[in-house]
Order: C-alpha cells, then structure tokens, then sequence
C-alpha cells in the first residue's frame, strides 16, 4: 500500500471518529440539559408544594381561629413603645377587649385599611384598646417616617413603636397586616391574616363586644 493510500484512509478514519464524537456530544448534551429541565421544574414543584403547604397552613390557622367552637388561648404578652418613648405592654390594657393591628408604612394592603380603623377607633375608642403596632425596623421603617405619615394622613389611633420585635416576635408575625381581637379576660378570640374590609373589621368588633347577631 502506498503512502497516498495510506494518508487517504488516515484522513477518513480521523473523519468518522470526528463526525461521531460530534454527534456523541450532541447527543449527551441534550440529555444532561434535558434532566438539569427536568430537575429544574421538579425544584419548582417542590418550592409551589411547600408554599401550598404553608398557605394551607395559614388558611387552616385562620379557619381554627375564626372558628367560634375554638377554645380561647390567653394573649401572649408583650412591651412596645408609644410615641414619647414610655414602655407599654398588653397586660397593662387587659381589663377591656383589645384589638392589635401589626402593620408598616411600605404595606399597601396596611395603608389600604388603617383608614377603617382610624373610623373604628373614633368610634369605639372608649369601649376598647386599639393598639396600632407598627413594625418599626429602624431601616425601611423608623419613628421618624412613621410620625410623618401618622401627621400627614391626620390619624387619631395611638401607634406603639415594636422597634426590639417583642410584639411582633409573641404572636410570629410573619405576615401584614395581622389582626388579633382580644376580650377583657386577656384571650385571643380571634385574628386575621391579610387586608379586611371596612364591613368585615365591624363584625369582628360586634363578636368581641358580644353585640354580633
């Protein structure tokens, strides 16, 4: 065999092995970025079942609560501070029913509803102890921004400073607004996770001051 023949099927062998390695690579490739998809999306179904769960949770919680048939729990107590700067603690107001809003100046759905309970607070200011807890971060919220908007959207309800998260660590605020109805005998009644209605805070008020139908 000659040196031409020779170099003309080196040529081709070194050709089909590359042609192959080509087509091997390809073929792998999209498998591995087939599977890395694949566990991609199962990540994601994970992540949606789990936040299923916890909204499960969430919804099984308020159900619980919201159930009249539920035993009543005493209120976890807790120190906040009032605009001078004096302590106040839940305990100190226990004697009439209580109602705890935990809420922040950046919550839309907080700001959506502070004006009911500015109207509720009017109202019946003197048959129950509003305390508007703001979850005063010193970051994204401070006393200062805080006074600012109480005086701008000309607020008369009290707002408690929870600047040390003693309020917000008692009752595992983890979501705003929240909403806890308390009666005189210091125990919780009942909450609300979430931004309600004008209409839906009243009714709460009537159970709590037993004048619900």
């Amino acid at each position: 065999m000659n040196k031409t023949l020779k170099y003309v099927i080196y040529i081709v062998i070194f050709a089909l092995i590359f042609v192959a390695a080509f087509f091997a690579y390809g073929y792998l490739s999209e498998n591995y970025m087939s599977e890395d998809r694949n566990g991609g999306v199962e990540k994601e179904k994970d992540n949606s079942a789990n936040d299923s769960k916890e909204d499960g949770s969430d919804k099984e919680l308020g159900t619980q609560n919201n159930s009249q048939e539920s035993e009543a729990e005493p209120a976890p107590d807790f120190t906040v501070f009032d605009s001078d700067g004096n302590e106040v603690s839940l305990s100190d107001n226990i004697g009439k029913p209580v109602i705890i809003n935990f809420w922040a100046s950046w919550c839309s759905p907080c700001k959506t509803e502070l004006p009911y309970f500015n109207s509720a607070y009017e109202e019946y200011k003197d048959d129950i102890e509003f305390m508007m807890i703001n979850l005063t971060d010193g970051l994204s919220e401070t006393t200062e921004k805080v006074k600012d908007f109480i005086s701008e959207n000309e607020y008369s309800f009290s707002v408690y400073y929870d600047t040390e998260s003693s309020a917000a660590s008692a009752y595992e605020t983890m979501y705003i607004p929240l909403t806890v109805f308390i009666n005189d005998k210091g125990e919780v009644e009942d909450s609300h996770v979430g931004m309600m209605s004008e209409a839906a805070l009243y009714n709460y008020i009537d159970q709590l001051l037993g004048i619900a139908e």
